[in-house]
C-alpha cells in the first residue's frame, strides 16, 4: 500500500496493491486513484515580466462569460484533475510454458488544456472560454506466453487488445458554441519473438503483426438552449486504418573472449487508408487517402571488450518513420494561429544512423559511461507553410489563420551524445551525474532548426545509505533554447516562451531533497522537499509551468 502527498500539486495518491500465488500459480491485483490540485509554480527568479502568470480566469456568470481575476497569480487555475487506474495479472506455470494474463483499465476526469486558457488577443482579452480533454480512457487485454522446444528455442508469443477514448472540447470566449471532438482507437496486436542457440551464434527472429482502426465523431452544442448540430472531425470522418506487417531476424556471434559481432534485418509493411464522407466543411479534392510503403532495415553492430574494466561499442543501422494517421489525415487548428491540412503524398521518413559507446571502470569505485550518435535523415517529415483554396490562410472558428501541412523535407541531420559517471566512496556515499545534449537541422539554403529538439539537460546526486537510512541531495538542470534553435514553423509552441514571436526558454536549475527511513520490515516512509529555491521555470515547449517548492510525503506499507 502506498500513500502519498505533495503541496505544490495539492496532489493526494493512494496505491493498494495485493498478491498472492503457489508453486505454479500467482495473482496481482491493483488500485490506483490520485487527485491533483492546480498547480503552483515558482516564484522566484524570473526575468521576464509577466511570463507565465495568469492574471484572469473566464467565469460563465448568469449565461455570460466574464474574466475574473486571479487572486494569486502564482496559482495555475483550471490545472487540476483526478485519475484512477486498476490493474489485474495472472500467471499460469507448467514444466516448460509460462502464461500471463494482463487486464489493464485507466480513466480520468475531465483535463483542461491549460496553455489555451491562459490566450490572449492583442487587448488583452481572453480567446478561449473553456478548452478541456474529456474522460481519458484505456483499456488493456494481453495474453503472452512463454515457453521453450528443440525445434524453435525460447519463444514469447504476446497478443493484445487496447481501446482509447478520448475528446476534445473547447468554447470561445463569449460564444454559445461548445464543440466536442471524440476519438475513439482500436487496436489489435501479434508479437512472435524466438531465441535459438546455435553455437557459437545466437539466432533471433520474429513476426510483428499490428492493426489500429480510429473513429472520429463530433458535435457543436449550444451551451444554452442544449441544441446540437454539426461539426468538423479532427480526422477523417469515415474512419482511418492502418496496418503494420513485419518480420525479421538478427544474429549475435561471440567471435571469442574479446570480440562480439551482431547483425539483424528486417522487413516491414505499412499500409494506411481513410474515407472522408461529409465534405461539407472542408471540399477536398479527394474523398479518401491512401498509402502504402515497404521498407527493409538492417543492424550490424561490433563489441570490443580489451579487458574486464573496458567496454567499447559501435553500430550502424538504418531507420523510418511511417506517415500515422496524425501526420496523412488530420484537419484541425493546431494552435499559435495554424490551421493543419492533409497531405496524402507523404513519403516515409528514413534514417541512417551511427552510435558509438565507451563503459570505462578506471577504479572499482569509478565508472564512466560516454556514448555519441549521428543520425542523418532523408524526406525528413516537419510541417510547412501550404495552402487551402489558393489562399495560404483560412477563416477557422473566427480566427484567421494560416494553412500548414505535413511535408516531406529533403535531408535533416540530428547528433548529440550522453555522459554518465559514478563515483563510489567512503563506504556509504555515492556520486553520480549525467548530462544529454542534441542538435537537429533541417538542410535547406541556411539549416534551419527540427523542432522537438530539447536544450542540454542533465542530473546531479549525491546520495548516503546507511542501515535503514537513505539521504539524496540532487540537482536538476537544463541549458536555455535560443531562438536561432526554434522551428517557428512546427511544434516548438514559442508562444508559450518567454519570447512569443521568436522563442526563448531561459536555462534553469532546481536543488532537491530526499529522505528515505525503513520504519520497520513492513513500513517504509519518504519525504522529499523539490525545487527548494522555489524555482519559477517552464520546461522546453511547454505551455505550463512547472511546480515551484514542493513537499513531498509518502507511506508505503508492506504485508
Amino acid at each position: 500500500m502506498l500513500t502519498r502527498l505533495s503541496s505544490a500539486f495539492d496532489e493526494k495518491t493512494q496505491h493498494i496493491q495485493f498478491s498472492a500465488g503457489t508453486k505454479n500459480f500467482a495473482s496481482l491485483t491493483s488500485f490506483t486513484f490520485s487527485d491533483f490540485g492546480d498547480i503552483r509554480q515558482g516564484k522566484k527568479g524570473n526575468k521576464f515580466p509577466g511570463w507565465g502568470s495568469l492574471n484572469f480566469t473566464v467565469e460563465n456568470i448568469h449565461g455570460k462569460d466574464s474574466m475574473v481575476p486571479n487572486g494569486n497569480s502564482w496559482i495555475q487555475r483550471g490545472s487540476g484533475y483526478h485519475q484512477y487506474g486498476m490493474l489485474q495479472k495472472f500467471l499460469f506455470r507448467s514444466k516448460k510454458t509460462e502464461h500471463l494474463l494482463n487486464f489493464q483499465y485507466a480513466s480520468s476526469s475531465n483535463i483542461n488544456r491549460y496553455d489555451r486558457l491562459t490566450e490572449t488577443n492583442n487587448a488583452g482579452v481572453a480567446k478561449v472560454a473553456q478548452w478541456y480533454y474529456g474522460p481519458q480512457q484505456r483499456l488493456l487485454m494481453s495474453w503472452n506466453v512463454n515457453f521453450e522446444n528443440k525445434v524453435s528455442g525460447k519463444g514469447n508469443i504476446t497478443t493484445a487488445y487496447q481501446f482509447v477514448e478520448e475528446s476534445r472540447n473547447n468554447r470561445n470566449f463569449k460564444s454559445t458554441k461548445l464543440n466536442h471532438r471524440i476519438e475513439q482507437v482500436k487496436i489489435g496486436s501479434v508479437n512472435a519473438d524466438f531465441k535459438k542457440d546455435l553455437q557459437p551464434v545466437e539466432l533471433g527472429y520474429g513476426i510483428e503483426l499490428l492493426y489500429n482502426h480510429v473513429h472520429s465523431r463530433a458535435y457543436a452544442e449550444n451551451i444554452l438552449t442544449k441544441i446540437q448540430t454539426n461539426l468538423d472531425t479532427r480526422y477523417p470522418d469515415g474512419g482511418s486504418n492502418t496496418q503494420n506487417y513485419a518480420a525479421y531476424t538478427s544474429g549475435i556471434y561471440k567471435i571469442n573472449s574479446k570480440f562480439i559481432a551482431q547483425a539483424g534485418v528486417r522487413y516491414t509493411y505499412n499500409n494506411l487508408e481513410s474515407s472522408l464522407l461529409n465534405k461539407s466543411f472542408f471540399p477536398l479534392p479527394y474523398s479518401s487517402i491512401k498509402q502504402s510503403s515497404s521498407v527493409l532495415t538492417y543492424n550490424a553492430g561490433l563489441v570490443i571488450l580489451p579487458n574486464e574494466k573496458w567496454k567499447i561499442s559501435a553500430q550502424i543501422s538504418t531507420g523510418f518513420r511511417t506517415p500515422n494517421v496524425d501526420d496523412l489525415a488530420k484537419i484541425f487548428e493546431s494552435g499559435n494561429g495554424n490551421f493543419i491540412v492533409p497531405n496524402p503524398n507523404l513519403k516515409p521518413e528514413k534514417t541512417m544512423n551511427y552510435e558509438l559507446g565507451l563503459r570505462m571502470q578506471l577504479h572499482k569505485n569509478i565508472l564512466i559511461h560516454a556514448s555519441g550518435w549521428y543520425i542523418s535523415y532523408t524526406d525528413v517529415l516537419t510541417t510547412d507553410a501550404s495552402s487551402y483554396q489558393g489562399s495560404s490562410t483560412i477563416v477557422y472558428d473566427s480566427v484567421q489563420s494560416n494553412v500548414i501541412t505535413t511535408v516531406n523535407k529533403n535531408k535533416a541531420l540530428l547528433y548529440g551524445y550522453s555522459l554518465d559517471a559514478s563515483l563510489a566512496f567512503l563506504e556509504f556515499f555515492k556520486f553520480q551525474s549525467v548530462y544529454n545534449y542534441t542538435y537537429g537541422r533541417i538542410k535547406e539554403q541556411t539549416h534551419y532548426p527540427l523542432d522537438h529538439i530539447p536544450p542540454a539537460f542533465g542530473k546531479t546526486s549525491l546520495e548516503m545509505k546507511k542501515g535503514k537510512f537513505g539521504i539524496t541531495f540532487y540537482v536538476l538542470y537544463n541549458g536555455k533554447k535560443d531562438s536561432s534553435d526554434y522551428n517557428l514553423r512546427g511544434e516548438d509552441n514559442q508562444q508559450y516562451s518567454a519570447d512569443i514571436s521568436k522563442g526563448f526558454t531561459p536555462a534553469w536549475i532546481t536543488y532537491n531533497f530526499q529522505f528515505t527511513y525503513k520504519i520497520s520490515p513492513v513500513l517504509n516512509v519518504q519525504f522529499a522537499l523539490e525545487n527548494i529555491t522555489d524555482r519559477f521555470y517552464r520546461t522546453f515547449s511547454s505551455g505550463i509551468s512547472a511546480a515551484g517548492r514542493n513537499a513531498v510525503l509518502a507511506l508505503r506499507m508492506n504485508l
